[in-house]
């Protein structure tokens, strides 16, 4: 799956500007270095000795802000799903097979690429008849196969989105 981020201007100005006081405040805690080198404090014209210094606590930069990200959707993800029902295995994918190939004709017809439709699922399961006082038995095969299409022209997303539910894009059988 692919994933684009969006940089604006004013983000690279924010990281830029925080990066920067992080620098100031790293040198100006490291600055001190003659008061926390266990050597004694002179002030003004006559020397005295300052009282003990206690031991320095390691540097720490604490950095806090929030901030918020917003943009225009420019493309539509949506997932199909095409279900068969059919007495054998082979003629419930066969009947999916045509339906799929059907809705995927309707959908690169509105314009959509093959690189821009993945396969999401195929699932292949036995349907039962689970009558009264006898066992479970067999009548046939549900076969679903899924998809994921994107939408890379937003005006024409309703359409496309819509195209695989229209009667001719389904064949009939």
């Amino acid at each position: 799956m692919s994933s684009t981020i969006t940089v604006s201007i004013r983000s690279v100005g924010f990281t830029a500007v925080a990066a920067t006081v992080m620098v100031l405040a790293y040198l100006a805690g490291t600055g001190q270095a003659g008061a926390s080198a266990g050597q004694p404090a002179v002030t003004g014209s006559t020397a005295r000795l300052a009282a003990p210094a206690q031991p320095a606590a390691a540097p720490q930069i604490v950095m806090t802000g929030n901030g918020e990200a917003t943009g225009v959707p420019d493309e539509l993800r949506f997932s199909a799903s095409v279900r068969t029902t059919a007495v054998d295995v082979s003629a419930a994918l066969n009947q999916a097979n045509a339906t799929t190939r059907a809705v995927l004709d309707a959908v690169h017809a509105q314009g959509v690429a093959n690189a821009d439709v993945q396969t999401t699922g195929l699932s292949i399961r036995a349907t039962y008849d689970h009558s009264d006082d006898v066992p479970p038995t067999i009548t046939g095969y549900a076969v679903s196969q899924n998809m994921s299409v994107l939408v890379r022209s937003l005006p024409d997303a309703g359409a496309t989105s819509a195209r695989p539910l229209t009667p001719a894009a389904t064949p009939s059988g």
